[in-house]
């Protein structure tokens, strides 16, 4: 399916930007890294003051809403839902990243 945004992504990755910006430029990077990215968005949710825009925030995958401080977890996380394209919602914190580490097999 296709809206005015383009095609209709399978994944929706949630990040919200507070004070930890530098954590979550990194978070940012490393999703953008992943292969799939063509068949995903990312959502920041930026709370708080207007900050100058995180590296990467300009991907055409990226989309970034402004959000007041104060706002509680679940409000951010239920306008994230609301704002999702995908069937599916990861919400990442700012502290997630990929690692080079080898998965253990089982």
């Amino acid at each position: 399916m296709t809206d005015s945004l383009g095609p209709q992504p399978s994944l929706t990755v949630v990040l919200a930007v507070d004070t930890q910006r530098a954590r979550c430029e990194r978070a940012l990077e490393s999703v953008l890294r992943q292969s799939p990215i063509a068949q995903m968005e990312v959502l920041l949710l930026d709370i708080g003051r207007q900050q100058p825009p995180l590296a990467g925030s300009d991907h055409p995958a990226v989309r970034t809403f402004h959000l007041p401080k104060g706002l509680e977890y679940g409000t951010v996380m239920v306008f994230a839902v609301a704002h999702a394209r995908a069937p599916v919602v990861a919400m990442l914190e700012e502290h997630a990243a990929e690692t080079q580490a080898p998965v253990a097999q089982a």
